[in-house]
């Protein structure tokens, strides 16, 4: 999931070096007065910014819940192994089994989700 988190904070880094070069391109290339130019780039830099800033946080927390559902399923997955050490107790195999299944397509959603931005 580390590489995910990469590409995402890469992606995050690109847009704020593309806005910062394409605000300094304006800033030469316009007809406009500097300081009203240079205070308009800013307030929607700022905009940017800002949208960014949420973008971010909303994906950092879904990156967290689905963190914290992905351990706790993979303690669930430990205590189960536990229960069956020196056993070959059908029931809990499947449990072990459904958890695992569970735990797989939590996974794929991550991936699906990083793969989508």
């Amino acid at each position: 999931m580390s590489s995910n988190t990469d590409k995402a904070l890469l992606t995050f880094a690109g847009l704020l070096l593309g806005g910062a070069i394409g605000s300094l391109a304006a800033l030469m290339l316009a007809p406009m007065k500097g300081e009203l130019l240079r205070k308009e780039i800013a307030e929607e830099a700022d905009g940017y910014i800002e949208q960014l800033k949420k973008q971010y946080k909303k994906e950092m927390k879904k990156t967290r819940s689905v963190t914290e559902e992905l351990v706790d399923k993979a303690e669930k997955i430990l205590e189960l192994s536990r229960k069956i050490s020196g056993t070959t107790d059908e029931k809990t195999l499947l449990e072990i089994t459904g958890e695992i299944e569970v735990l797989k397509n939590s996974i794929d959603e991550v991936n699906l989700g990083f793969q989508k931005n």
